[in-house]
């Protein structure tokens, strides 16, 4: 929880950072209290954030690479 304080701090901030976040969690509990939420980041956070869905390469797409 008070990592999510200082970068919610750190994203009002004139130099505000690019922030990149990467998880795989879906619906579920924010720590420390008995609310659920996606990736189970608070809900302030996730107003600010915009969210890229990914997937796996197939492997005619890895093919293209090698």
């Amino acid at each position: 929880a008070r990592v999510f304080s200082w970068v919610n701090r750190a994203l009002e901030s004139d130099m505000a950072p690019i922030l990149i976040l990467a998880t795989n969690r879906g619906i579920t509990l924010i720590r420390g209290t008995d609310h659920e939420s996606p990736h189970g980041m608070p809900l302030d956070l996730l107003d600010r954030l915009l969210i890229i869905p990914t997937s796996p390469y197939s492997e005619k797409e890895w093919q293209k690479f090698c």
